[in-house]
């Protein structure tokens, strides 16, 4: 998962990448009622993270247009992907804490080429596309996708900010776009 979220693959509600929604990985509501799709296009859909109890707070702020991430009230520590207890100390202190979603690109690569398990064909159509590390402003480094901007002028330390792409009803994804002084 890009966000790297230790999650199984969402099944119910997954999203087409801009907005519309299918009752079910099976069914095709998207097509029309009562349309079936193939065995092909069912698994061509977009693995999407589940939202568990742990990182429901993330995806309600995320559906705000809000960027917040965990942090630990005893060391003071970063927890990235969210969970229950700090990564750094183990404490079960966490707050949810508001960033500023600006950062700059640690690291990247352009993806040219699909290669792997099915579900990594659904990706196919965004070919190229950036996969990057980024370092927030406020210290803690995430994996993410650059979007518009063509993959060519994507360089180490650009500047970015974060935009929320709706995946689903309750998925809105944080990728992050060049941010212009």
């Amino acid at each position: 998962m890009i966000l790297g979220f230790p999650s199984p693959v969402s099944g119910e509600g997954e999203g087409e990448g801009n907005g519309a929604l299918v009752s079910s990985p099976w069914t095709g509501a998207d097509k029309g009622e009562g349309a079936k799709l193939s065995m092909a296009e069912a698994t061509l859909k977009k693995p999407l993270p589940a939202i568990t109890t742990e990182a429901k707070p993330f995806w309600d702020a995320a559906a705000q247009n809000k960027f917040v991430m965990q942090r630990c009230k005893d060391c003071n520590a970063w927890v990235w992907t969210p969970r229950p207890s700090c990564n750094e100390c183990g404490s079960e202190h966490l707050e949810w804490t508001p960033m500023s979603g600006k950062g700059e690109i640690y690291s990247f690569t352009v993806i040219r080429q699909v290669v792997g398990r099915a579900a990594s064909k659904a990706f196919e159509p965004d070919i190229p596309y950036v996969i990057a590390w980024v370092d927030l402003d406020e210290g803690p480094r995430l994996i993410t996708n650059i979007v518009s901007c063509p993959v060519e002028a994507v360089k180490l330390g650009m500047k970015v900010a974060v935009v929320f792409e709706q995946q689903s009803p309750e998925i809105w994804l944080p990728k992050f776009k060049p941010l212009h002084s």
